[in-house]
């Protein structure tokens, strides 16, 4: 994605999002929340736009200055979102398929664990305060048992 321009409202970025997908460039609009004045009471931010494409820069600079321009590659818009649709859903049914998932689960498991086993150690050497001295570690420990059965 190559970001094209800014624009300061939402107006403006819905007529280059309409001019350019009529033109046959798919384009991608997200705020611009770097734009916002933190003293104001009102969140004013403005819009990014960004091409998909990095084949159509030159037309997509063109088009922005020229409304008019014919568009030297245009694209069909609708199948390109309806292709890039479907990607996500694949690599989003490849998520839930994969091994991934648990190893972040083991990751996790491993994490409460050591956690576990610092706050063991430093009750052991000694309360760091006197006010509910090692009632943690019988919490954490219980924590690490059960989400390690879990898995």
């Amino acid at each position: 994605m190559i970001l094209l321009t800014s624009v300061d409202s939402e107006d403006e970025a819905n007529e280059l999002t309409r001019r350019f997908e009529a033109s046959g460039i798919p384009v991608f609009v997200e705020p611009d929340y770097t734009r916002t004045d933190p003293a104001s009471r009102n969140a004013s931010f403005g819009y990014r736009v960004h091409l998909w494409l990095e084949e159509q820069i030159d037309d997509g600079k063109r088009l922005l200055v020229d409304p008019s321009y014919e568009v030297a590659s245009p694209v069909d818009v609708d199948a390109f979102y309806a292709a890039l649709q479907k990607h996500d859903q694949v690599n989003d049914e490849q998520w839930k398929d994969s091994e991934t998932r648990w190893l972040n689960w083991i990751a996790v498991a491993i994490a409460m664990g050591v956690e576990a086993d610092i706050v063991r150690t430093e009750d052991a050497s000694g309360p760091r305060s006197s006010a509910g001295a090692g009632r943690g570690t019988h919490v954490i420990d219980a924590r690490c048992r059960s989400a390690l059965l879990a898995i």
